[in-house]
């Protein structure tokens, strides 16, 4: 089993793989580069509770290997052969529950391992454009001293100035922090020293969604390991009620606990419905607002070459170029961010078991 773990590592791709294109991230020399494949890979391979997990699964396919159901027990009945029918039954369950517990915590481990490189580079980037941001205030606060100099501006001008660089810079503190905090929770899932540099060279691409929403309820459906262990659960309970289990090895189980079991699946595929439409609808709504974004990164950049030309033949200070520079910067940000969402979101949709909703 755990070379299965390993396999499962080296090939793992969530589903189809995620979307991947090339990024550039301001790091520091010597800092460790590292692949959003890679990442997964080792996030599965230094997980302790998918290694829990995998030697549960192990626990529980060695003890139902152990038992076995003697024919005449099958053919005629005594409390014995009913004892056991009830131990294999129940390890049998055992064994499918922990295996399916395997495979959704391996896809939440590595939906995890994406989401969470996947805010280090968003929070890199936000650090990006608030430096750029405090690099024109105090172009501005320049120019406001130079003009309070001559007598052309007020002190509460200057003052204004002042105050909006000192904005600027606690802004990109705040953002650094934030930095920090996800490269941290990075570093803890990949099992990385603390404060280590790594140069994460994968951002996400935007790609509609394919496929209606009935495609994806459907795999929602079938293909869900959580869903298979409430199913499981029916069926065993169903197979052993009102048998007599070995004295201390369980509990006889009653029809009001096959009911039970049965509204637990039922309580759990309804749970999972109304997920594959949350989050499909939540997708909808991102592609509606994209092309709108778009077209705003079109005309920032319009703007900025059109200032460019203007700032050569000198007809507007290098203040204004800088401000086209921000307008790009902020909308080339916020196309990201939104791509970013995008592609979490279709991942889920594509697992729905592995993701865990964000608390508001």
């Amino acid at each position: 089993m755990r070379v299965l773990m390993v396999v499962a590592a080296i090939v793992f791709t969530l589903l189809n793989g995620a979307n991947i294109a090339f990024a550039t991230v301001s790091v520091e020399n010597q800092a460790r580069k590292l692949t959003l494949q890679e990442a997964i890979n080792r996030a599965l391979l230094v997980s302790d509770s998918l290694r829990k997990a995998e030697v549960d699964l192990e626990d529980a396919d060695s003890k139902r290997k152990s038992v076995t159901i003697l024919p005449q027990y099958i053919y005629e009945w005594s409390e014995v052969g009913e004892q056991s029918i009830y131990a294999k039954e129940s390890l049998d369950f055992n064994y499918q529950r922990a295996l399916n517990t395997y495979y959704s915590k391996r896809d939440a481990v590595a939906l995890e391992a994406i989401q969470r490189y996947y805010d280090v580079v968003k929070c890199q980037r936000r650090v990006d454009l608030k430096e750029l941001t405090v690099t024109r205030a105090k172009q501005e606060l320049m120019k406001s001293q130079a003009l309070y100099r001559c007598g052309m501006l007020t002190r509460s001008g200057l003052m204004e100035a002042e105050a909006k660089v000192s904005a600027a810079e606690g802004e990109v503190v705040s953002a650094r922090g934030e930095l920090d905090k996800a490269c941290l929770s990075l570093n803890l899932l990949l099992k990385l020293p603390v404060g280590e540099q790594i140069d994460l060279v994968d951002a996400p691409t935007y790609a509609p969604i394919q496929g209606d929403y009935k495609f994806y309820e459907g795999r929602a459906l079938y293909d869900n390991p959580l869903l298979k262990i409430a199913s499981e659960a029916t069926k065993y309970k169903d197979s052993v009620q009102n048998m007599t289990p070995s004295p201390g090895t369980g509990t006889v189980i009653n029809s009001s606990d096959v009911e039970k079991a049965r509204l637990d699946n039922e309580i759990a595929r309804n749970e999972t419905l109304q997920l594959v439409r949350s989050l499909y609808n939540s997708i909808l709504a991102l592609e509606s607002s994209y092309e709108a974004m778009v077209r705003d990164l079109d005309v920032a950049r319009e703007t900025l070459r059109t200032t460019k030309m203007r700032y050569q033949v000198g007809m507007v200070t290098s203040q204004a170029v800088l401000e086209a520079e921000v307008y790009v910067a902020s909308a080339e940000q916020g196309l990201f961010e939104l791509a970013t969402q995008h592609e979490c979101l279709k991942l889920a949709l594509e697992k729905p078991w592995a993701y865990t909703p964000t608390p508001k």
